[in-house]
Parts: C-alpha cells; sequence; structure tokens
C-alpha cells in the first residue's frame, strides 16, 4: 500500500485542476438577475410604478429588445411603461386589469425581463396582486412572445439570496466531497487490515482519516461563512449540519480510541473494527437522516429542497465544479501519500534504535 502511494503521475494532476477552478471559479462574472422590486404589491385595477433594481445588467434606454413582464401560472402582463434610469435601474409601469383573475386573495407573479444582451431572468414571486372582493375575475395576457433566452458571454447563473457567494460551491461541496472519500478510503484499509493483519493498512487508514477530518474542518469552516450570508447565521438548527458536526466527533473519538491503547496490535485491530462502524453512521448522520420525510433541511437536496443539479449547476458551473472535486480529491490522497510515508519512516527509524 505504501508502494502505491508513491506512484507521482496522479498527483500532479491536481495542481492545473485546483488553479483551474480557483481562476475561473473566482473570475468568471455572475450573470444578470433582479436584486429587488419596491414596492411590491398592488390591488386590482390599479396603475403601479416600481423601480427594478438589477444586478450585472445591461439596460439601455435605446434597446428595443427590452421587455418586462409579470407572470404565473395563470396570467401574463405586460409592462405599459419601461424607463431605464441606469445600466442596473429600471423603473416599470404596469395597469392591473380590475377583471384579473385571481385565484387567491394574493396571487404571486414572477418579474420577468429579457432584453439581447442580458437574456431572459427573473425573480420569483417578486410581486403580488390583491384582491378585496370575492369574484375571482377573468384570465389576462398580453400579446407578446415570452423569449426564454440565455444572456451573451460565459457567466455563472445569478441566484436569489446566494448572489456572489455561489462561488463557494466550488469549495465548500468539494471539500466535503473530498473528506467523505478520504473517510471511505480509511473503511476500506481498515477492512484490508482485518482481513490480513497487514499494518501498513492501518497506518494508512488512520492517515486516511486524518486528512480526511482536516478536510471536514475547512468543510466546516466554508459552510459557516456561506451559511452566515445566506441564512444570517454561522450555525442554524439543520440536521445535516448537526449530522456533520456529530460526524466529526465520531472520529475525533477515533483518534482518541487509538491514543488510549498502547499495544500495537490491539490498536491496530480495536481501532480498525471502529473506523468501520463509524464511517457507517457517518453516512446515516449526513446522506439519511437529513432525507427522511418530514426532516426539513436548509440544504440544496433535503428536505424538498432541489439539489444544485437541478437548478443551479449549469454548463459554465459543471466543469469548474467537478474539477475542483477530482483536484481536491486528489490533493486529499497526495497529503495521505506524504504523512503515511513519513509516518513509515518515522517507524522504522524507532525501530532500529
Amino acid at each position: 500500500m505504501i508502494g502505491l502511494l508513491k506512484i507521482n503521475w496522479w498527483k500532479f494532476l491536481s495542481i492545473p485542476l485546483l488553479l483551474y477552478a480557483l481562476i475561473a471559479g473566482m473570475l468568471i462574472p455572475l450573470g444578470p438577475g433582479i436584486v429587488s422590486v419596491n414596492p411590491s404589491s398592488v390591488t386590482r385595477g390599479a396603475t403601479i410604478s416600481f423601480d427594478v433594481a438589477g444586478y450585472n445588467t445591461h439596460f439601455d434606454e435605446d434597446d428595443r429588445s427590452l421587455n418586462v413582464l409579470l407572470k404565473n401560472e395563470n396570467n401574463l402582463i405586460c409592462a405599459s411603461n419601461v424607463t431605464v434610469i441606469g445600466s442596473t435601474l429600471l423603473n416599470v409601469e404596469f395597469g392591473i386589469p380590475p377583471d384579473l383573475r385571481t385565484v387567491s386573495k394574493r396571487d404571486f407573479y414572477n418579474l420577468v425581463i429579457y432584453n439581447e444582451t442580458d437574456g431572459t431572468f427573473f425573480l420569483r414571486n417578486a410581486f403580488s396582486v390583491q384582491r378585496h372582493d370575492e369574484q375571482e375575475g377573468i384570465g389576462f395576457n398580453c400579446t407578446t412572445i415570452l423569449k426564454n433566452e440565455l444572456p451573451k458571454g460565459v457567466v455563472i447563473p445569478y441566484r436569489e439570496i446566494l448572489y456572489e457567494s455561489i462561488r463557494n460551491l466550488f469549495f465548500h461541496v468539494p471539500m466535503w466531497f473530498t473528506m467523505i472519500f478520504l473517510m471511505f478510503f480509511a473503511f476500506i484499509c481498515s477492512i484490508i487490515f482485518l482481513a490480513t493483519n497487514n499494518e501498513d493498512f492501518d497506518l494508512v487508514a488512520s492517515t486516511a482519516a486524518a486528512i480526511g477530518l482536516f478536510f471536514g474542518l475547512l468543510g466546516i469552516l466554508t459552510g459557516m461563512v456561506w451559511a452566515n450570508f445566506t441564512w444570517g447565521a454561522p450555525w442554524v438548527n439543520d440536521p445535516k449540519l448537526n449530522g456533520a458536526a456529530v460526524g466529526m466527533l465520531i472520529y475525533l473519538a477515533y483518534f482518541v480510541l487509538r491514543g488510549s491503547l498502547n499495544d500495537d496490535r490491539t490498536r491496530a485491530r480495536v481501532s480498525s473494527v471502529y473506523s468501520v462502524f463509524a464511517f457507517v453512521i457517518f453516512i446515516v448522520f449526513i446522506f439519511i437522516i437529513p432525507r427522511l420525510k418530514g426532516v426539513d433541511s436548509l440544504h440544496p437536496g433535503s428536505g424538498g429542497n432541489p439539489g444544485f443539479n437541478m437548478y443551479d449547476l449549469d454548463n459554465t458551473m459543471r466543469p469548474v465544479f467537478y474539477s475542483a472535486v477530482l483536484g481536491f480529491i486528489i490533493l486529499g490522497m497526495w497529503m495521505t501519500s506524504l504523512v503515511a510515508r513519513y509516518r513509515k519512516l518515522f517507524q522504522l527509524q524507532l525501530d532500529k534504535t
């Protein structure tokens, strides 16, 4: 096993992968989006004028392609007047028909904007229309073609709440993937040691678990920064966060157990058995429990929330994200190989003396 980790070619592959992920992930601009709408509600039959603040948009008063709509499942309402105040600011006027069909007393609409440079972008549930009577009214559709176009150039998709912090996807998630891969590697090496009694496998297993714990700590720190920006606090009562914390404590206990046993053979066998069960319990806490029915999690892909691959991980982000995942995993294995070889040499030196 130690000899296998000495092979060098795969280690240097992490350098261009991580450089690409770092440079592309930080320098590709964020796509156009809508930051806010003020005010954000109106009653039927009223005419409303409101400001729309954009982000990385290219509004131009001479752009004849500019189109602003309110849209939900029942209605499509065109703006009666659009005034460009700046490249990122519009004033939009809508006339809400008095007989507009409203399913409930407050219907929410997506605000959709299109121009040739920025393509089509929208803000979910940006505007609400209220009614004060019990009549549902009739459906209303403006006579326009709603285009669905991508912005010009290479951009990272704009998402409400996340904004520029979406770039943390290239670091936080790959670090967790690396931790899980290294814990799985330690799990496999522990099983092999129990089957063969080859102490090299116990050495590699404990080293992989230590490096995995290091990447897990980095994953928690980057996640806390992200959570503080998007959820308003670095740590919230979330089942996936709590499961990750419990999993980290389980592996910390693994090293406490190793340190408490003096006999080398006993330490190797007991900690290998613990490592096997620790990985299984860890997977239960971070993958299975957050996905149980009735367990709500703020994380994408949990508690009914869509995963990044469904609505954020577009063709621009995929090569950067997968490069980061592969690069960090290779870096983690590289670090494991260096530490394992150092520990092996150190043990050999002790045996000679």
